[in-house]
C-alpha cells in the first residue's frame, strides 16, 4: 500500500472514531445507509465491470486502437463522442475503463473525448431531465455540454502531446 492510500485509510478510520466517540447511535445509523447504498449500486457496478472486462478481454488491443486509435482519424473521434453520450457507466469506473483504453493502444483525444461526453452529456436520462426543466433546456444543455467536451477534448489532447 502506498502513502496515499494509508493516508486516506488512517483519516477514514480516525473520522469514524470520533464519530462513534460523538454519537455511536448516529455512526451506526450511517454506516448502515452505506452498506445498504453501496448493495443497492453493487449489482449496476458489477455488471459494468463485467462488460468492460469481457469487451477489453475479447476484443483485441488492434482492434480498439483501429477504432479509437490516434489513426483513427474522424471516424474514431465520431464514435467516442456518440459512444459517450449514450453509454450511462458511473464516474468510479469511467476514469478505470479509459487507462484501460489507452494502455490497449486507444488515442488520447478519443478517450478524453469518450470522457467528457459520458460524464457531460447523457442521452439516456434525458427525458427524465426534460421532465424537470423542459425539453428546451434539456436540448440546450446537452447540446452546449457536447460541444464543450470538443473543446475540453482538443485542450487534453494538445497539452498532453509531446
Amino acid at each position: 500500500m502506498d502513502l496515499f492510500k494509508a493516508v486516506i485509510y488512517g483519516l477514514t478510520l480516525l473520522f469514524l472514531g470520533v464519530s462513534a466517540a460523538k454519537d455511536i447511535t448516529k455512526t451506526k445509523l450511517a454506516l448502515n445507509k452505506a452498506l445498504h447504498s453501496f448493495l443497492r449500486i453493487l449489482p449496476g457496478f458489477l455488471a459494468t465491470l463485467l462488460l468492460m472486462a469481457t469487451v477489453l478481454t475479447f476484443l483485441p488491443a488492434s482492434v480498439i486502437a483501429g477504432l479509437l486509435g490516434e489513426r483513427s482519424g474522424v471516424w474514431g473521434v465520431a464514435l467516442a463522442a456518440i459512444v459517450g453520450a449514450v453509454a450511462t457507466i458511473p464516474g468510479f469506473i469511467v476514469f478505470p475503463l479509459a487507462r484501460s483504453l489507452l494502455d490497449t493502444g486507444a488515442g488520447q483525444l478519443q478517450v478524453a473525448l469518450f470522457v467528457s461526453t459520458l460524464m457531460t452529456v447523457s442521452i439516456v436520462t434525458a427525458p427524465v431531465e426534460a421532465g424537470y426543466f423542459g425539453h428546451r433546456a434539456t436540448v440546450l444543455r446537452n447540446t452546449l455540454a457536447f460541444a464543450y467536451t470538443f473543446v475540453t477534448a482538443l485542450v487534453i489532447s494538445w497539452v498532453n502531446s509531446p
